[in-house]
């Protein structure tokens, strides 16, 4: 069972960042980098803050997670084509930049490429850059984080160049009312004509209900889980679930929201029931 209880974590902030050590969290995913490349000069920020004047104690946090054996990766790029761009324009100088995130101080363990707008959705394009940023050092863990409208885009010609570089996905099933039936029509390969494995697919969601994005009550959530891990040719397999984002837990009163790692963590064992969900 792959069992992976993943977390964005979207901030700059140190002293939030290491509110997210001692949960039940297996990967954090911090967010989001971008990647600026005006007048060629190619320069890392993390949401609107270069990288390399973010606090210190920001990077000793991932260090003290990866020491827990928590899988530390940086979202690379999201809403807008940017990064790519820059991307396009110079891949080595583009890879430069983004393997300095993988050495001392910063120490991220891959990246999760976000990609949110069209034409970035073609099976090759996604495969090419699949295959760019795994080149930047062995053993890198690479994830996507698609949208359900192009899913379609994961066809065979793009797991045959790149499912070798390609860890899992982190499907944004935000709100989604029927993600048993959409989990196992994608696995199955109904939805872009070839078969997934089901440890690459993680079933992504929201933590709190906010404006412009769908949200599942988490107890539902735990529900939907249990079942699509009882579905035939899945079982064990099943991919995990990744919450969107944790800083919006952080102090809330709504137990769904303070206990969704503890909650995902018992659904991911089977359970239906947890300290929010009774």
């Amino acid at each position: 069972m792959a069992n992976r209880n993943i977390i964005w974590c979207q901030t700059s902030d140190a002293s939030a960042f290491a509110k997210v050590q001692g949960k039940k969290y297996t990967h954090v995913i911090i967010s989001a980098l971008h990647m600026h490349c005006d007048g060629g000069n190619y320069v890392m920020y993390l949401n609107d803050t270069p990288v390399a004047q973010i606090n210190p104690a920001f990077w000793k946090v991932v260090t003290t997670l990866r020491t827990a054996r928590v899988t530390v990766t940086g979202l690379l790029a999201g809403a807008g084509n940017g990064t790519w761009d820059c991307i396009q324009k110079n891949p080595p100088k583009a890879t430069a930049a983004l393997k300095v995130l993988t050495d001392a101080p910063y120490h991220l363990q891959g990246f999760d490429l976000d990609f949110e707008t069209p034409p970035i959705y073609d099976s090759k394009l996604l495969a090419s850059y699949t295959n760019l940023v795994a080149g930047i050092r062995p053993g890198l863990v690479i994830t996507h984080a698609p949208i359900p409208s192009m899913l379609s885009a994961y066809d065979k010609s793009f797991w045959q160049s790149a499912g070798a570089n390609l860890a899992w996905l982190n499907v944004q099933w935000y709100g989604d009312g029927t993600l048993v039936q959409d989990y196992e029509s994608f696995v199955s390969g109904q939805t872009s004509g070839t078969p997934v494995d089901p440890s690459k697919v993680v079933a992504g969601a929201t933590v709190v209900t906010q404006q412009g994005v769908g949200y599942t009550d988490l107890c539902q959530l735990m529900t939907m889980v249990n079942t699509i891990q009882k579905k035939p040719g899945i079982g064990q397999k099943f991919g995990g679930v990744a919450g969107w984002e944790f800083t919006q837990t952080i102090g809330s009163p709504n137990p769904k929201v303070s206990n969704w790692d503890t909650c995902i963590a018992a659904a991911l064992q089977g359970q239906t029931k947890c300290v929010a969900c009774q």
